[in-house]
Formats: C-alpha cells, sequence, structure tokens
C-alpha cells in the first residue's frame, strides 16, 4: 500500500458533466520472477519478452492462448468512498495490454560438454580426388561459437561472425598439393531458433534431450536462412608434427602459402624425408541477420535458444558435405540514446510485431456492468488502483456520471502495487455538497 498526498493529484479540470483527474506515480521493475519451484535453476529466472507463437486461440471471454504465448497487461481498480455508511459504491475497473521488451545481458560461452547431442563443433571424414581414387588423408572441419547478435533499441539487423578451421592429414603427399588447388569450398548455413515451452518449471537449462526426458515440454524449432558463400580458394599452410614427441604440435615452423588469389601451395622440399605433419586453413564465416529477434532468454516455462547450423561443401575433390551446429546468443543491449531510456519498453520487437499489433490497438478500457449502470456523481471518493504485471508512470482518470475511463501515458513495468489516497473533493465541491 502506497500513500498517495494530495499534492500529488493534479491536473484537475471541473465542470458541470463531472471532474477530470491526474494521479502520477512511479515503482521499479524487477529483472527477474522468483519461482515457487525451488529446483528452477538461477539462469531460468529471467524476466521473459513479450512473444506469441503458433496458432492462437481465442475464449468466449476473448481472452487470446497460444503455444507459447506470454503477455502482459495494467489492470487498475478505483475504489470511491460513500459519505455514508448506507451507500455502497462500485468500483471501476480498466485493463491496458503491454508489450514487454527487457534488456539483456551476454553470458559466457555455451560449455557444449554438457549438451552432446545438442551440438557438434567438429566432423572429420576422409577425402579422395574421385570415387575411385585412393584416399588422401582425413579432413576435419572445426567451427568455434561466435560472439552475440548484439541489437540496441533502433537497430533491425545484427552482424557477428565465426571462425572455421580447415586441417586436413594427409597420407602421403602425392596427390595433396594437386588436391589443394582444385578445392572449392561452399558454406551454407542457418540460424536455428528454438523456443521450449514447458507446462511446469524447468529443472535446467532446456535442451532437446529434456523433450524425451519428461514429456512436458515442447519445442517450436524455426530457421532462419543466411547468405550462401562461396570460396573458389583457400590459403593453405602446413604445420610440422613435433620431431621430438611425434605429435601433434605445431612448433616447429611452418610453409604458408599467401592469399594471392591462387590456391598452389608448396609444400616440403623432400616430403619422404621431412617430418610428419599437417594441412590447416583459417577463415572467418560472417553471421548476418537482417531483421529483429528476440533475445536469449530462459525463464520458468518458456525459454528462447538459438544455435547456428553451418553446412561446409567441399568440391574439387571428390564432393563431401560437412554438417556443424554451434550455439549462438542473441543480446539486447542498453541504449546511450536517452530518449529511448526514458520508454525503455514500449516498442514491440519486430519479429512479433504482426503477432502484436492488436495489442498496440487494444487501448480502450474495460469497465464492470455495475459501474456504468448508475448516474450518481462520486464526489468523496478513495483511488484505489490495483496494477498488475506491469505498471505506468502516469495514469489518468476521467469521471463522469459514474462512468470513468483510464488512459495510458507512460510506461515502466511490471510488479503489484496498490495505491491509496485519503478522501478528497474537487475544488469548488465541499464536503460533498
Amino acid at each position: 500500500m502506497i500513500y498517495i498526498p494530495n499534492s500529488d493529484i493534479c491536473n484537475v479540470v471541473v465542470s458541470k458533466e463531472g471532474f477530470h483527474m491526474s494521479i502520477p506515480f512511479y515503482f521499479i521493475v524487477s529483472k527477474k520472477i522468483p519461482s515457487s519451484d525451488p529446483q528452477s535453476p538461477e539462469h531460468c529466472l529471467q524476466l521473459p519478452p513479450s512473444i506469441e507463437l503458433g496458432a492462437v486461440i481465442v475464449d468466449e471471454t476473448g481472452k487470446r492462448f497460444a503455444q507459447p504465448s506470454i503477455s502482459y497487461a495494467l489492470r487498475a481498480k478505483v475504489c470511491f468512498a460513500a459519505r455514508t455508511d448506507d451507500e455502497t459504491m462500485p468500483p471501476v475497473e480498466s485493463s491496458l495490454p503491454l508489450i514487454l521488451r527487457p534488456r539483456t545481458k551476454e553470458f559466457p560461452p555455451t560449455d557444449t560438454i554438457d549438451f552432446p547431442t545438442e551440438f557438434k563443433l567438429q566432423v572429420s571424414k576422409s577425402v579422395r580426388r574421385s570415387l575411385f581414387a585412393r584416399n588422401l588423408g582425413t579432413l576435419t572441419v572445426s567451427i568455434q561459437e561466435p560472439r552475440p547478435l548484439i541489437y540496441d533499441a533502433s537497430s533491425m539487423g545484427s552482424l557477428t561472425e565465426c571462425h572455421v578451421g580447415l586441417e586436413l592429414l594427409a597420407l602421403d603427399s602425392g596427390d595433396v598439393h594437386q588436391a589443394l588447388q582444385a578445392m572449392e569450398i561452399s558454406i551454407h548455413s542457418w540460424v536455428r531458433v528454438k523456443t521450449f515451452y514447458s507446462v511446469k518449471s524447468f529443472s535446467q537449462l532446456p535442451s532437446q534431450t529434456l523433450l524425451s526426458s519428461d514429456g512436458k515440454t515442447r519445442l517450436r524449432d524455426d530457421f532462419l536462412k543466411l547468405e550462401t558463400r562461396n570460396l573458389p580458394h583457400v590459403s593453405w599452410s602446413y604445420q610440422y608434427h613435433s620431431v621430438e614427441s611425434g605429435g601433434d604440435d605445431a612448433n616447429n615452423g611452418s610453409t604458408t602459402q599467401p592469399d594471392s588469389g591462387s590456391s598452389s601451395c608448396s609444400g616440403p622440399a623432400s616430403p619422404s624425408q621431412a617430418p610428419s605433419g599437417r594441412w590447416t586453413a583459417r577463415f572467418t564465416h560472417p553471421i548476418r541477420v537482417q531483421s529483429r529477434v528476440l533475445p536469449t532468454f530462459c525463464s520458468a516455462i518458456v525459454a528462447r535458444l538459438y544455435t547456428v547450423i553451418v553446412r561446409l561443401k567441399v568440391s574439387g575433390i571428390r564432393r563431401e558435405s560437412f554438417n556443424l551446429e554451434i550455439p549462438l546468443q542473441v543480446v539486447h543491449a542498453s541504449s546511450n540514446d536517452a530518449s529511448d531510456e526514458e520508454y525503455p519498453f514500449i516498442r514491440p520487437l519486430e519479429e512479433d510485431r504482426t503477432s502484436m499489433d492488436f495489442r498496440r490497438a487494444s487501448t480502450t478500457s474495460w469497465f464492470s456492468d455495475e459501474s456504468l449502470a448508475s448516474s450518481t456523481l462520486f464526489r468523496n471518493f478513495i483511488p484505489l488502483i490495483l496494477l498488475r504485471i506491469a505498471s505506468i508512470s502516469l495514469l489518468t482518470i476521467t469521471h463522469k456520471q459514474r462512468c470513468a475511463d483510464a488512459t495510458l501515458a507512460k510506461t515502466t513495468l511490471y510488479r503489484e502495487s496498490t495505491l491509496c489516497s485519503q478522501p478528497w473533493w474537487p475544488p469548488g465541491v465541499h464536503n460533498g455538497v
């Protein structure tokens, strides 16, 4: 219960039909939602953004349901104080949908060992120049988790890059030079959008293994196609294995082919007498998303996670494909734009702009039938405002013949709070007369 002094009740306008008043107030939004389940992991208590995915079902009361659906609304309830004990003053209620877009932060890289079936950071295959040619050796393709896709308040796209490594462990050097010269690489990639939702709290960070283990978790799987990239030439270098240990340590020198537009490679002068080694190549691959997507988050029953699927195709030798999948974070960072910080949660996400249009258009208030039926003017009243899920920074109440309206001026968001003031009369009205 928060006391509002009469001095905070401002912008009072009195007319024959009634009066108009404003009550400003503020409160802080929590970044986390406490869970009643003690088994809920700490990192799955984030305040989730507004989201609505899948088929929408509307019941007889007008409520919308989807799988999943996260919605926020402001509910205001105003109670009027009667002048006598015999009078009853029905409350006036108003509700307004809100769109929540919380800021998020970057987390440490994912420990992929904890998700053995979820990611694939390295693939090895035997390669040969043709179907009936002899085996050239083993080609290994590896990839590392990229930096997050970072969005500020105004950006409608984001860019990051991942590092790709190639390693060819040749059986001999006879045909390797010609094979490397002929090798061409094409890269196809997708951003995989995984939305987990459950009827009970997550016991761990959700993954695909959770789908079969408890039977109460579901997954929405979507994909964003990225640009295809072709690499007709790759710059290779030769790294020798350690002479002393014969291991994989490449600390005994290397021969590097500069990237001069040609992929011809120069190996050791006398391969039969030189220590064994491997051919390696490194390059970066851009991940450019040209739309705005939800941030990575995990709440008690809904989570949004991302991965990048990379399909690397090698041609020029016998065609081979290498399929990899790596984790990806999406971060909605804080902005230095003062005007945006003043209204930090009111702009809908581009990803959900279509599905959220109905919320932004639903700015009319609703009231109980009892409060609209009477025509007696409330002159002595106590405004009692109940806020759920989201809050506001300025609530304007208009009163005309026992009808009331509540409109939203600014948004700040979240938590349940109750506001109350002492009995008050508009100027020109004394003691209810």
